[in-house]
């Protein structure tokens, strides 16, 4: 089973997601969480729900740390390998269920998203 929660940019769809995994803990996936820096979000983290483990998946070009692992950009963003590795890592079986948060196109990050899930996942 697939479920895709829709709602506008910053209206909680993450954190419901994250917290419905809490109480149900049923299927495995992963979630984007923003990162921010002196208030400004300068990128996202790829939470994996069922091992809890966060990495780095993204962050504008513009203020990348020094120990950065970029594997690819896209736009402003570069994306991590170690981030990238997680996410491809992650056993996709049939009959599990499939969260998934981040499938608009609306704003250049979530376009950014759609290029990397089709890296992620190909068709």
């Amino acid at each position: 089973m697939i479920t895709i929660i829709s709602g506008d940019i910053d209206s909680g769809k993450t954190r419901y997601l994250k917290e419905h995994y809490k109480q149900e803990s049923k299927g495995d996936g992963f979630i984007s969480l923003k990162h921010f820096k002196e208030g400004n979000c300068i990128g996202y983290d790829l939470h994996h729900l069922k091992s809890g483990e966060t990495v780095a998946l993204i962050r504008l070009k513009s203020v990348l740390p020094g120990d950065w692992d970029a594997c690819s950009e896209i736009g402003r963003f570069s994306f991590s390998e170690k981030g990238m590795l997680l996410a491809k890592s992650m056993p996709r079986p049939e009959n599990e269920n499939l969260p998934i948060s981040q499938i608009s196109s609306q704003s250049s990050a979530n376009r950014s998203f759609s290029r990397m899930n089709a890296l992620l996942f190909p068709v």
